[in-house]
């Protein structure tokens, strides 16, 4: 997890994300997530048909999905970046899935804020599927696009990403 620099304003409700989904504490986690949540991540391609989970009942399918996918999950964010009402997560995936095969890989995670609740996702397993204005290069650009980031999480990965 993080060290215990000082994280503060929409990085430290993601923050608390990642902590609930290390507890797999699905009270903890829906706490900080809208009741309208879509989340986009390699999960759902092996066990939810590709679909993005949606809603507080999508997020319980997905801690589900993860505990009969996964032998071992465990996220490491290592640095948090607020851009707008965005939060970029960097940092790594160490994974075992029941089958045997293992990951040990960089990962980004994009959530986006509003009201005081986390009400989208997407985590990549290739930090540079991101989009540009979110990368390190484009640190600070103003110029996100949601709507383009939803319309690529449909599209079939390159790669797929790692939590």
């Amino acid at each position: 997890m993080l060290g215990e620099e000082h994280v503060a304003g929409n990085a430290a409700l993601v923050r608390r994300l990642f902590d609930a989904f290390t507890a797999r504490d699905p009270d903890a986690l829906l706490e900080v997530l809208d009741p309208q949540i879509e989340f986009f991540g390699p999960t759902a391609t092996v066990l939810h048909d590709g679909r993005c989970y949606r809603g507080h009942e999508g997020m319980r399918r997905y801690l589900r999905d993860a505990e009969m996918l996964w032998e071992k999950l465990e996220l490491e964010p290592r640095e948090l970046r607020e851009i707008g009402s965005h939060v970029v997560v960097l940092g790594r995936v160490r994974a075992r899935a029941r089958d045997g095969f293992e990951i040990d890989a960089p990962a980004a995670w994009v959530w986006r804020v509003e009201g005081e609740r986390i009400t989208w996702g997407c985590a990549y397993g290739d930090p540079d599927q991101m989009p540009p204005s979110l990368q390190e290069s484009g640190r600070g650009a103003p110029e996100f696009d949601a709507a383009r980031m939803r319309a690529a999480a449909h599209e079939p990965p390159v790669q797929e990403p790692l939590s």
